[in-house]
This record gives C-alpha cells, structure tokens and sequence, in this order.
C-alpha cells in the first residue's frame, strides 16, 4: 500500500511539472519570446538591453554595460519608477546520448525531460543616491529549494587621481567574481542556458564552488579607463545561515576557517572609437577549508590563480544592434595542501587542478547569435578527493549553441519583457576521468527564459 501510494504521488509530481512546463513555455510564446539583460535594468536606462549586452539578453556586456555596472547600477533616465524588480522563469527540453539514473532518482525520466526549471525574482537599479544593487532570490524546481543567488551592492565614485579621470568604488557581494565586468570568471562564464538534469562533471575548483556559501566586501578601481583592480575579504556563513538561506553547505560539508581572500587586476583598450576591444586579466582567491567541518587544528589550503582575455569587435559602436564577435580564453590553476584531509579522510598530501576555456560568439542584429567554446580540466589523481570512478578529475569537450532573442532592442513593442531562446549541444571527449562512456553525457537541450519587469 505504502509503495502504492508513493508510486501515484510520483506519478502526479511528474505530470504537475509537465503540466508546469507546458504552461511556460506557452506563456513564452504568447508574450512573443519577449533574465539577466534584467528588463527593471532597462527601464530605468530607458535604454533597450541590446545597449549594454553582447546580444539583446546578456548577460555578455559591452563597454556600455561594464561602465553601469562600474558606476554602480545607478545611471538612469531621471524620471521617477517603482521598485526595480524582475521575475525571471526557464523552461526547458534535455535529450543525453545515455540514460541518466539521477535524473530517475530525483522523480523524473531517465531521459527526454521536458521541465520548468526555476523560477527567480531579481532587484537590479538604483537603490538610493548613489547605491545601486544586484539581487536574486530563486526556486529551483528540479532541486526543490528557495535560495538565494547573486548579490552584489555597489557604490562608486569619479574622481581625479595624478591627472587622469578614475573611478573608485566599494561592494558588498556573496561571490568571488560576482562583481566582475568581463565573462570569463566563474560568476559570468557561457553556458548561461542550463538546466537541473545536465550530466555534471565531479571537478571544480574552489572559487567555482564558494558563490552563496560566502559573504563579503571589498574595493575596486578604474584608473585613467586603463586599468582595473579589485579585491575583496570573504567570510564563511554558519549551517544555521545557509539552511535559512537554501543554499547547501560547501562541497557539502566543509567550511572556511578563515576569510578568504580574492584579487583581480586587468588592463583594458579601445581602438577605433570602440570598433576593437581588448582586455587582459588576472584574478585569484586564496582559502583555508575545514573538510567536513573536522576542526583537526589545521586546515586545507587552496590557492587558484588564474589568466583571461577578452576581444570584442563592433561592426557599427553607433548602433547597439550591430553584428558583434565577442570572444574568451581562460586558464585557471589551483594547487591544494590537504594535511588535514589526508591525516582524517586518506586523501593525497597535496592535489592540483587546471581548468581552460576558450569560447567565442558571434550576434547578428542583437536577434541571432551562435557561440561555440572548448572546455577542457585536468588534474591529479585522487579517488577519495575527487570521487570519480578511476580517482581521475579530468573532463573535457565541447559546446554548440544558437540563440534567437526577438526583443530587447530598439523598436521593440515593449521595455518590460524580454527572453532567449537557446538550441544548445554539450559534447564530451572524456568525463571524470574516462573516455569509455563519455558520450553517454553528450546532451541537447532546448531552453526557454522569460524575463518580465515590475516597475514600469
């Protein structure tokens, strides 16, 4: 009887999130397909999104958009709006080339799901004078969970420093790299399509792991429109705060023993009245982490550094609808001390990590884009550490995708919706430490985002 029972109500959350999917996407496409080019952010520009993002959705910036989120989320048409808040839904279709028993596990197919993803409530604008905010709130539908997400509150200022113009400014975040302008630290790296039931390889470094676990505050700068340099002090938050908050503990189980530490330093150029941008960077976070929470008096010591750059070329700089090439490199290296775990869990003394990205994008009319990157992650062998079937982390493949975003730009009938609809295909050579079965995670998923603004 028990099994009975459980067996229906299975069956009636599975046809309630198709039914739920249904609904969106339906809604989606009664609004036309009109998110992070936040519409709340448009309104209070009068600006359409496609000024300040790579293509009309984001959230890829231009120069536009890396000056408003320097100056702090502030700049705005001067006239009076109410609260600037958004509601962000996704939906979306996965097919993987093998079953996934995950997939079964948390209530749905092994395969061929159609599912509402999340469903997310954002302030993005001027909050008073001269602060402005970033904030997410998110229900995940696949993981059943009300957490937060991103946040950032800045204020900035102009100043004069040894002849040249700068801008000074200070954050308060939850994210090492939340607060960063370019796309290719962890906070802002493609793919932004996604969804819940995606394969998802076991390694990541550290600074990709701490968003939300954190809380922290720090200072950054743009000198003489030159160079950039920020950083920032991080502290751990208590079970008992990120249970309130949804958010799973570090890796699980661990914690920071002390505050980390993250910098990040990048010079950057125009040529041709902003036809040709280029932006060369570096950024890196140091930590001390209890495993599993073991105060054993030591702790394990992270330390990722990491080099990127940014290209982008503008056909036409006057019109914020012209074709666009945006593209990325990333290298990043982590090098672990692990005394305490391996005394305690019989892990390796020491491990290390690499992770490189290269991706490119190319937008035609701020409507249609198409982006193709290369990721790769290698790293030492450790079974226990990295809990992969052969001990080994390293994944690497591909990923196509093409986006159609049919609002956002000027002309649109309305300023206060917007959305993205991606075709995206996940290729992999080799996944946690094999080639044998990596293609059994090769997936394709159809997503649909549907942003629409509050204020008005």
């Amino acid at each position: 009887m028990v099994l009975a029972q459980a067996g229906t109500s299975l069956r009636r959350r599975r046809i309630a999130r198709r039914v739920a999917a249904a609904a969106l996407w339906l809604a989606g496409w009664v609004a036309a397909l009109p998110a992070h080019a936040l519409p709340s952010f448009a309104i209070q520009t009068d600006q359409p999104c496609s000024a300040c993002h790579v293509y009309a959705f984001g959230p890829r910036l231009t120069q536009a958009g890396r000056d408003f989120k320097l100056y702090g989320y502030v700049a705005n048409d001067t006239k009076q709006h109410s609260l600037p808040v958004s509601f962000v839904a996704s939906g979306s279709f996965t097919h993987s080339e093998g079953d996934q028993l995950a997939n079964e596990i948390a209530g749905y197919n092994k395969n061929d799901n159609v599912t509402f993803d999340e469903v997310g409530a954002f302030y993005g604008g001027k909050v008073w004078d001269q602060v402005g905010a970033l904030a997410e709130l998110t229900y995940d539908v696949v993981g059943q969970s009300l957490h937060w997400e991103d946040l950032d509150v800045r204020t900035a200022r102009e100043l004069r420093m040894l002849g040249h113009d700068a801008v000074l400014g200070a954050s308060l975040n939850n994210s090492p790299t939340i607060t960063d302008l370019w796309d290719s630290a962890p906070s802002w790296v493609f793919p932004y399509a996604e969804s819940g039931l995606l394969p998802e390889a076991s390694a990541a470094p550290l600074i990709d792991k701490l968003p939300y676990t954190v809380l922290g505050a720090g200072g950054y700068g743009m000198f003489a429109d030159t160079l950039y340099l920020e950083t920032d002090l991080y502290q751990g938050l208590d079970r008992g705060v990120l249970r309130t908050l949804g958010t799973p503990l570090l890796n699980d189980a661990d914690r920071e023993s002390r505050p980390s530490v993250y910098w990040r330093a990048v010079l950057q150029h125009e040529l041709n009245q902003g036809e040709h941008y280029f932006a060369l960077g570096t950024y890196g976070l140091s930590a001390e982490v209890l495993p599993r929470g073991m105060n054993a008096g030591g702790s394990d010591s992270y330390t990722d550094t990491a080099v990127d750059a940014t290209y982008q070329w503008v056909q036409n700089p006057a019109r914020s609808t012209s074709d666009m090439l945006s593209a990325h490199v990333l290298y990043l290296h982590e090098n672990e001390d692990l005394p305490v775990s391996a005394a305690l869990l019989g892990t390796r003394g020491g491990n290390s990590l690499s992770t490189f990205r290269l991706d490119a994008t190319y937008a035609i009319a701020a409507t249609y884009s198409g982006t193709v990157q290369r990721f790769q992650t290698t790293g030492t062998t450790d079974k226990i550490f990295w809990c992969t079937p052969s001990g080994s982390p390293d994944t690497a493949g591909w990923i196509f995708e093409l986006d159609y975003i049919p609002w956002g730009k000027p002309g649109s009938p309305l300023n206060w919706v917007n959305g993205r609809l991606a075709l995206q295909y996940k290729a992999y050579s080799k996944f946690d430490g094999s080639t044998v079965g990596a293609s059994d995670n090769n997936t394709l998923l159809l997503n649909l985002t549907v942003g629409i603004a509050a204020n008005r």
